[in-house]
């Protein structure tokens, strides 16, 4: 039987983007219960119809327990791998500062090189040495953070 043809009962409803909203329905039918009378005496206990009902409802209420910690479980691994990319991402940003900022300052005592390497006090040979230092240490932070 096509579901068009199937009778009304049997079809189970489907929203407008082809999602069945099982939840909304569960939902409404809670709430249409929920102001019925929550105490019962020792007569209506002993119902056969009674007793189904608060067996389907511990059913349900055990499926949606089991259906719950398996997403808090999920929830639990998936924070705490957000939090070590969140700090591998922390290191990762620092010693790509560190990298960029030796580079840019090894290359800026080598473009001043020509202008003090005329003088005779040594600070030209300072200034390579501290060039030449800024650019190792650049590279090797490069080198260590791959």
């Amino acid at each position: 039987m096509t579901p068009t043809s199937a009778p009304l009962e049997d079809q189970e409803p489907v929203s407008g983007n082809g999602t069945k909203p099982t939840q909304a329905i569960k939902a409404v039918r809670r709430r249409a219960t929920h102001s019925a009378r929550r105490d019962l005496n020792e007569k209506e206990l002993n119902s056969p119809g009674v007793q189904q009902m608060l067996l389907d409802e511990l059913a349900q209420a055990e499926e949606q327990i089991l259906e719950l910690t398996t997403f808090r479980t999920a929830y639990y691994s998936a924070d705490k791998e957000v939090a070590v990319l969140q700090a591998k991402g922390k290191i990762v940003v620092s010693q790509e500062i560190i990298s960029f900022l030796t580079g840019a300052l090894g290359g800026a005592a080598f473009g001043f090189l020509p202008t003090v390497w005329e003088k005779t006090d040594g600070s030209g040979a300072l200034t390579l040495a501290v060039g030449v230092v800024l650019l190792a240490a650049g590279a090797i932070a490069k080198v260590v953070r791959a």
